[in-house]
């Protein structure tokens, strides 16, 4: 993954042990994300060499146990080779001998998805939901899309409803219903569901109340989350889109668009009346 907010090239320690390496001398330094608050523990620092079609270059890269992709190219690599990014036919350049070589790439923002794991054992009462603690390999993100797994809501018999969801130091918090008539146990590192980049065509959903996050072992009324969801935005959800842009925070934007769009035939200007 290229980053170019980052400062350094990072490589996780299991996609290292697939590469021919020298030896990581020992190192102990702590490197902060761009988010000013998570950290990654670095365990040393190795030598790579990278191939751009044919062309190799060495670069330092630090060596660190987890992250949520296998590497990131970060500003000195960018650097280093003079790299340019198109953002519009999407192409990466490099300065090579013969030139600059361009190097197609994918945005695979849209289609990265993560775990989302509970965190403790939760009991769930009866036709009762919670609100529970999960963990993400994300550091943090104002919005992302939680989807659940199907087969974990038949075989674990509890219902999840897709959100959008907030992350902080790689955690969140979601609302889990037990529909049956039995205490249901949600054993740790139970695999909820995963999230993703929110999609552009996602018409409406509502925030989760992040503000219920400390009574999280009591039980709560359990609200499904709504989502509509169009193949192309039309004129009036433009028009809409277009008033709220001014609005900052997250939460209220999605709440005043939900609102606005069950008033979508006033703002239709498509036709005259």
């Amino acid at each position: 993954m290229i980053d170019t907010g980052a400062t350094h090239s990072f490589i996780t320690q299991a996609a290292l042990s697939t590469l021919y390496h020298s030896v990581i001398p020992p190192c102990d330094r702590i490197a902060q994300l761009g988010d000013g608050q998570t950290t990654l523990k670095v365990v040393g620092k190795v030598q790579l060499f990278l191939q751009f079609h044919k062309v190799f270059t060495p670069l330092n890269v630090l060596v660190v146990k987890t992250m949520n992709t296998d590497s990131i190219l970060g500003s000195d690599g960018c650097k280093k080779n003079a790299a340019r990014i198109d953002y519009e036919k999407s192409p990466v350049s490099i300065r090579s001998s013969c030139g600059r070589i361009f190097i197609p790439y994918n945005k695979t923002i849209d289609c990265l998805t993560l775990d989302v794991k509970s965190i403790n054992v939760i009991h769930i009462p009866p036709r009762e939901s919670y609100t529970v603690q999960a963990k993400v390999e994300l550091s943090s993100a104002d919005t992302v899309y939680f989807s659940p797994v199907d087969p974990i809501q038949s075989e674990k018999s509890i219902v999840m409803s897709p959100s959008l969801l907030h992350i902080n130091n790689y955690t969140t918090y979601l609302e889990v219903y037990n529909p049956h008539d039995y205490t249901y146990t949600l054993p740790m590192n139970t695999l909820l569901g995963r999230v993703t980049h929110t999609p552009y065509d996602m018409h409406s959903c509502l925030l989760f109340d992040t503000s219920r996050e400390t009574s999280s072992l009591s039980p709560q009324h359990h609200i499904f989350n709504t989502i509509e969801l169009e193949q192309k935005p039309s004129e009036t959800s433009n028009t809409i889109d277009k008033l709220i842009t001014h609005i900052k925070n997250v939460q209220e934007k999605q709440q005043l668009r939900l609102i606005l769009q069950q008033h979508i035939k006033i703002f239709d200007i498509s036709k005259v009346t």
